[in-house]
């Protein structure tokens, strides 16, 4: 009966094998695609729904950095400390999903003799970054914590040494080494 629409036997069985290959290959296909939907969807479901707001304060990731106290006799000393804050600071803004307080909210604490937590409790912040300074002469000696308020430990406490000629070296330094161990700790 095949053979008046000029299909033979071997050519009939080809085209039904053709046939049902097109529609295999068109099933994966649409399998395919359905797969790649449902995987779009689920990574869009914990981008965007699954967070917690960041703009919490209270999370893990929250830090203040207190204005460094001078304890050198030379209250024009001040300055350094001031600025080793502030180059802090705006070291610690890029980095993604911390929430840094503000350098003037900051510098509402400076001469402070309060304890970490309660100043951690007024800020809405789990890490704290506080420090002193030391100069004579020339020679200048910087003191930094890096406390976790939550837990009650130090971090990270170093002493850096230098002269005043390297100031700003020492700055960048200092912040380099707090980023790095913030970094370790959020990991």
């Amino acid at each position: 009966a095949f053979a008046k629409f000029g299909i033979t036997g071997s050519g009939f069985n080809q085209t039904i094998s053709r046939r049902s290959g097109k529609k295999r290959s068109s099933l994966v296909f649409r399998l395919s695609v359905l797969l790649v939907v449902l995987c779009a969807l689920t990574a869009s479901y914990f981008l965007f729904f699954s967070k917690t707001p960041t703009a919490k304060l209270t999370g893990p990731r929250t830090i203040a950095v207190l204005p460094f106290e001078n304890l050198s006799s030379d209250k024009e000393n001040e300055f350094f400390g001031d600025g080793m804050t502030a180059t802090l600071i705006d070291m610690l803004f890029p980095i993604p999903g911390l929430m840094v307080v503000d350098r003037k909210t900051a510098m509402e604490y400076k001469g402070s003799k309060r304890n970490l937590k309660s100043i951690a409790g007024e800020l809405g912040v789990r890490y704290i970054v506080d420090g002193s300074i030391q100069k004579q002469g020339s020679t200048i000696k910087i003191n930094i914590q890096i406390s976790d308020v939550q837990t009650g430990k130090i971090l990270k406490s170093k002493t850096f040494d230098g002269t005043t000629t390297d100031l700003l070296t020492m700055q960048e330094q200092i912040a380099r080494v707090i980023i790095y161990e913030l970094q370790l700790a959020f990991n």
